[in-house]
């Protein structure tokens, strides 16, 4: 049994009530630059400029996320006050595990080395939220230019036509930042000036963005999408609506893969959208059973070997045979017309598997795979009573049962 998350996410209406908010964010954020001492105009800066912009001036460079790695982790940073509030010391930890990471990974996403400490008490840490920046402190000095520690942190922008900031990498971070309660698309985030493209006409400009692999201009189907039709701003999708990310479930069944289907380490931009595409267009081409659809990806239930289960086979099922179908292919084999295997990160063929494990252990690769998934599945207390961190998956399905996956509040405010 999954434990009730409170308070939930509010829904959009109550978030943000004012009709005139919708209508004039805009021009508020077109002000913002000029008026937050952190913003430049973008047109102005070189390669390596760091800029302090609202996430609202960021513009999605791939017209879909993965909707369950979002919602997991808003799910990992919602706190329920209650639990462990008998002892202070164990909801402390508890409080430094989901709050705590939320704003240490706010100050890695603006350069910085995480929080300068950790909550000392719980009242501290339920007061401390994004929106009011005096209530945490980030550790290390904030980079200012090229070189400067914490740079190369940054997510990158390609500056283009009009100066606008085009993200091509951090999505799926910057997305949770948009849909959390003390978020939004108001909130300043830093990044750096990966290329500027400005001078270029629109149509040249995403040809060269293609060239170069700063786009991925494909939806959850595998069809071509035009740029025109990339969303507006960063934020969560309802089925059919625009102008939001969609979402790709591809996309998050190769997230739950990372280190155990493929090396996550120095990957070209969009790595995991051409593994989520080749998964995709295997499993339709060659009619495989374990296509998404074939499973219940709101059940808890943890993977087997041979799959075999009582009813439709679970998530961490479909996350399990990913992997085998991923670790199976030789490092050669194009996973795309792009990239090859192994330049995504392949470790190659299961019975040449370089990693093996302690002979106490006696696990096959598959074993050790098989072990590595069903831990994603590890819940946030431990069996006698303590605060841990979940497993990725379990965040995942929490979410699912618990947060509202429509009423995004990055969807009040990105309406016409």
């Amino acid at each position: 049994m999954l434990p009730l998350l409170t308070p939930p996410l509010k829904p959009a209406s109550e978030r943000y009530p004012s009709a005139i908010l919708k209508q004039v964010f805009g021009a508020l954020a077109c002000v913002w630059l000029i008026a937050h001492p952190g913003a430049v105009d973008a047109r102005t800066q070189a390669v390596g400029t760091v800029l302090e912009v609202p996430l609202g001036k960021l513009h999605p460079t791939q017209p879909s996320v993965g909707h369950d790695e979002v919602l997991g982790k808003l799910a990992r940073w919602q706190v329920n006050p209650k639990r462990w509030s008998h002892d202070p010391a164990l909801q402390l930890s508890y409080l430094n595990r989901t709050v705590g990471h939320k704003l240490a990974g706010y100050c890695k996403d603006m350069g910085q080395q995480g929080l300068a400490q950790p909550f000392s008490d719980p009242a501290q840490a339920l007061a401390a939220s994004l929106d009011e920046p005096g209530s945490f402190s980030c550790a290390g000095q904030a980079p200012k230019t090229a070189g400067d520690p914490g740079h190369a942190a940054l997510q990158p922008v390609v500056v283009g036509p009009g100066g606008r900031l085009y993200l091509i990498d951090g999505h799926h971070g910057f997305t949770a930042l948009a849909e959390a309660p003390d978020g939004g698309l108001e909130l300043p985030v830093r990044v750096r000036v990966a290329a500027d493209f400005s001078h270029l006409p629109v149509d040249a400009f995403w040809q060269r963005m293609a060239q170069e692999g700063h786009a991925w201009l494909h939806d959850a189907q595998g069809h071509a999408v035009l740029p025109e039709h990339l969303p507006r701003h960063l934020g969560l999708a309802c089925p059919g609506q625009t102008g939001l990310m969609a979402d790709d479930p591809y996309r998050s069944l190769v997230y739950y893969a990372r280190g155990i289907g493929f090396k996550p380490q120095n990957l070209p931009n969009f790595a995991e959208f051409h593994w989520a595409a080749w998964l995709r267009a295997h499993a339709q081409a060659n009619h495989e059973p374990w296509a998404l659809g074939h499973y219940d990806l709101n059940s808890p239930t943890p993977a087997t070997l041979d799959g075999a289960v009582n009813g439709r086979p679970a998530y961490a099922q479909a996350v399990f045979d990913a992997v085998k179908q991923m670790r199976d292919l030789a490092p050669d084999s194009a996973v795309s017309d792009r990239y090859s295997a192994k330049q995504l990160g392949a470790y190659g063929h299961a019975t040449a598997d370089h990693t093996p494990e302690p002979a106490k252990t006696k696990l096959s690769p598959r074993q050790t795979w098989l072990r590595d998934v069903n831990a994603l599945l590890r819940s946030d207390e431990t069996p006698n009573g303590k605060p841990r961190t979940g497993g990725k998956l379990w965040y995942a399905l929490m979410a699912r049962q618990q947060l509202p996956r429509c009423k995004s509040q990055a969807s009040v405010l990105a309406q016409p």
